[in-house]
């Protein structure tokens, strides 16, 4: 079931989000934290991957920026932006993932993940589509959310400190659950998906100090779920096996989430005080965290552009 508005266009036509970008632009200097939030979500990656590719092609640099928070593949989409390359990365998702087996659920026969990360950040994140590791890891502004099992909350890792504290951060934040097999430990711990917590992580920009935010969603504002669908009701049983609590906790996020959507739609109309949050989302766009039909994903591109061209537009 989702909660829905007629909301067509939420966005104040002078926000306060969007003001300091453009100041940002021309040099101006200010005392504020600007930070990016980028919604993962596996496939759905996609709308948040083509939003950030079309703000590199509008001229919005990541240096914009002050910190950038990402949620399993957010986190992904931001390293391919601060790298300088997002327009060649949002081509992982329907030329690389769909071509070289990141999802095969025969794998599951033999004991292997459904979703196979390590295709994507050892072999497409190396030699496909290369990251600048050096540029992610000296930038200091990469920051991953992870659910993590000993508060039954999310947790921040990061700026991570080289190229394989990034890599494990990513892995940690894009460990799904009963999909992508046994989780790695990361400083000893078995951290999952960031997405179980903190979807889209405002809340974790804001608690590491920024006065205004950029939130980049992949799921349409309004329309968000208020109850779990099968998948997370397994996950949480499974999950609840090894951290007692869990599935209670992950059933009241969602309530949690609703009061956060209303939030996001208000801060969009009457931005009244800092923190200030602009979210840009993704409308009629239906992809699944697994999606593997191409036009699908395809399309998803041009809607995660066309999101971000009308939010500046407002400007």
């Amino acid at each position: 079931m989702a909660f829905e508005t007629n909301i067509e266009n939420p966005i104040r036509a002078r926000h306060p989000v969007l003001e300091l970008i453009r100041s940002r632009q021309k040099h101006i200097s200010d005392e504020h934290t600007l930070a990016l939030a980028v919604e993962g979500g596996g496939m759905r990656g996609t709308l948040t991957a083509a939003m950030l590719a079309e703000m590199e092609s509008s001229g919005i640099s990541p240096d914009i920026f002050d910190l950038m928070v990402g949620t399993s593949a957010g986190v992904t989409n931001c390293a391919g932006y601060i790298s300088g390359n997002i327009n060649h990365a949002v081509r992982i998702y329907p030329d690389y993932l769909n071509q070289l087996g990141f999802v095969r659920w025969r794998r599951a026969f033999f004991g292997g993940p459904i979703i196979s990360m390590s295709i994507l950040l050892e072999r497409i994140m190396e030699t496909e589509v290369p990251m600048d590791w050096r540029k992610i890891v000296d930038s200091k502004k990469l920051y991953s959310v992870v659910a993590d099992p000993r508060t039954l909350a999310s947790t921040v890792l990061g700026p991570p400190e080289n190229k394989a504290d990034a890599v494990q951060q990513m892995y940690a934040t894009t460990h799904i659950a009963a999909l992508a097999g046994r989780p790695r430990l990361y400083n000893g711990i078995a951290f999952y998906d960031g997405s179980l917590v903190a979807p889209l992580p405002v809340q974790e920009a804001v608690g590491l100090g920024a006065s205004h935010v950029l939130a980049l969603s992949s799921r349409e504002l309004g329309k968000w779920r208020n109850s779990q669908n099968t998948y997370e009701r397994v996950v949480a049983k499974l999950y609840n096996r090894w951290f007692p609590g869990l599935d209670e906790m992950l059933r009241e996020g969602m309530t949690t989430r609703m009061q956060e959507q209303e939030e996001l739609i208000d801060n969009n109309l009457s931005p009244e005080r800092p923190p200030y949050v602009l979210t840009i989302d993704s409308k009629k766009a239906s992809l699944s965290p697994i999606e593997r039909d191409k036009q699908k994903i395809e399309k998803a591109i041009k809607i995660g552009r066309a999101a971000v061209r009308q939010a500046f537009s407002e400007v």
